[in-house]
């Protein structure tokens, strides 16, 4: 899938910064789920993602790195396909999220490193869930997601190009139920089912 973005950041008096990024991805995946049944589902899914950031280091860069607050707003976009044994439907997803980042400048071997850790959880999380008609269209609160991303970006100094590699895991336990309707009549439950993400991504950046 392929990722584009753009951030910026401003230095306070006192040594601190702020920093601002809004990205946009989109690809085709391979699905590897289940139903609403618990029944395994392979198929493919169309993404859309917009994220926005704002990241807050209070004070300058100390001898044991720096510390980050971190706030986070994604908004995921995906349809999965049918298959001969399940409709496909559309997924709206909207997650806030809060953490702190920790990070540290390393120079060694001509080169700047600096490897990092990120740590949130969402505080808040909906899901709409469009069933192409044979439902209404579902709204769901959807559990509390918790995610942890190893980083390490590297540049040369003086350079504009840098890299960074980073692994994310997220967690999310399955929601609870919410009623689902077929014109207004209530005709079952629907959740949300647990979430794992393990991911691995190689970026290219460059400074203007």
């Amino acid at each position: 899938m392929l990722r584009l973005a753009v951030d910026a950041q401003l230095r306070l008096p006192n040594g601190g910064v702020l920093r601002g990024s809004a990205g946009a991805a989109g690809g085709r995946l391979d699905y590897d789920g289940q139903t609403q049944l618990g029944s395994p589902l392979r198929t493919e899914t169309r993404h859309r993602d917009l994220d926005i950031a704002l990241a807050w280091r209070p004070f300058r860069a100390q001898a044991w790195g720096e510390a980050w607050l971190v706030l986070r707003g994604l908004d995921q976009r995906r349809r999965i396909a049918s298959t001969a044994t399940a409709s496909g439907l559309r997924e709206t997803s909207r997650l806030l999220s809060m953490g702190a980042r920790w990070a540290h400048a390393i120079d060694a071997a001509g080169w700047q490193w600096q490897p990092s850790i990120e740590l949130r959880t969402s505080v808040r999380h909906r899901l709409e869930v469009d069933f192409g008609g044979v439902f209404d269209t579902a709204d769901i609160t959807g559990a509390r997601r918790r995610e942890a991303v190893l980083a390490l970006d590297v540049s040369a100094p003086g350079s504009p190009w840098s890299g960074r590699i980073a692994w994310t895991r997220a967690r999310q336990p399955a929601s609870a139920e919410a009623t689902l309707f077929r014109g207004g009549v209530p005709v079952g439950t629907v959740h949300q089912p647990r979430i794992e993400i393990d991911d691995l991504s190689l970026q290219v950046r460059r400074a203007f």
